[in-house]
């Protein structure tokens, strides 16, 4: 049996990639959460706290397969991010005394900035984090090298496309064609990338079934590979609506001079974990509907 630890347990991509190891029946899940009650009681999962975690001399006699970090502030509030830089320190500190195989950071791709200039931006690309999040996420991947690069642990930084079903602005997209309401697009022109959270959590498993023999990049871009308009979002949300609901809403454009062009090349993790994304765009705005 594979033992793994989840931060963040309580998080969408957690709560997926939780779901998926539990149906391989072949996992003890240890899920980390600030409050363990939250957890769903069910077999093989243990929901725990990181003082658990210091403090039980229980858990430094497991073997871990893999510890999975994905707890993190989602939003720019300073002191939130600040406490999520806090915590991971805290993780990584005990990280290092369990007997642990493999450690994973969840990382973002904002911190490659706004705009790729239309090329897709590879792991070697320069680093343009231009908001307190993505600048967190920067500061999180030098914790996690500078703590485990002096260990025995492998690991590495994933740095994820934006998930469809976490974007804010694709959700209320869906609620104002439900409610019958125009949707407002500002400029349109603008690129996104984004990738379903059942893909993101299938990838993640890929990292957990892997031979903890190979080695291990340091950072590598998880995602699609490919990039869609804003305004094509918007059609899109109303292409699903009127073949789910048979309803539809006036799109209504604003000039704007924003010009995100955001985009990652994944092609170094899915050749080296034999891992494609599965569901496409239009899939995962049928999923925000049902």
């Amino acid at each position: 049996m594979k033992n793994v630890i989840i931060t963040g347990a309580s998080g969408l991509l957690a709560t997926t990639l939780a779901q998926y190891l539990l149906k391989r029946n072949d996992c003890n899940l240890f899920l980390l959460s600030r409050d363990p009650n939250c957890i769903p009681r069910a077999e093989r999962v243990t929901p725990l706290s990181i003082d658990s975690l210091e403090q039980d001399c229980r858990f430094k006699e497991i073997d871990f397969d893999c510890l999975f970090h994905t707890a993190f502030a989602r939003g720019n509030n300073a002191s939130q991010l600040l406490a999520s830089l806090n915590y991971l320190e805290r993780v990584l500190n005990v990280a290092t005394c369990l007997h642990l195989r493999s450690f994973v950071n969840v990382s973002s791709q904002g911190i490659y900035g706004w705009n790729n200039r239309g090329s897709l931006w590879k792991e070697d690309a320069p680093l343009f984090p231009s908001y307190p999040y993505a600048v967190a996420k920067c500061l999180a991947e030098t914790l996690v090298n500078d703590t485990l690069g002096k260990s025995s642990i492998r690991y590495t930084n994933i740095r994820l496309a934006s998930i469809v079903q976490n974007a804010g602005f694709i959700r209320f997209f869906v609620n104002q064609v439900k409610k019958g309401e125009a949707i407002n697009v500002m400029g349109g022109d603008q690129r996104y990338s984004f990738v379903d959270v059942e893909d993101a959590a299938k990838a993640l498993m890929a990292l957990a079934a892997d031979d903890p023999r190979l080695p291990w990049d340091k950072v590598y871009n998880l995602g699609t590979g490919q990039s869609i308009s804003l305004l094509d979002i918007a059609l899109m949300v109303n292409e699903v609506a009127r073949a789910s609901l048979d309803v539809s809403a006036t799109i209504q454009r604003t000039p704007s001079g924003d010009i995100a062009n955001v985009g990652m090349d994944a092609s170094r993790f899915m050749a080296r974990f034999a891992w494609e994304p599965k569901l496409s765009f239009k899939d995962s705005i049928y999923s925000l509907f049902n």
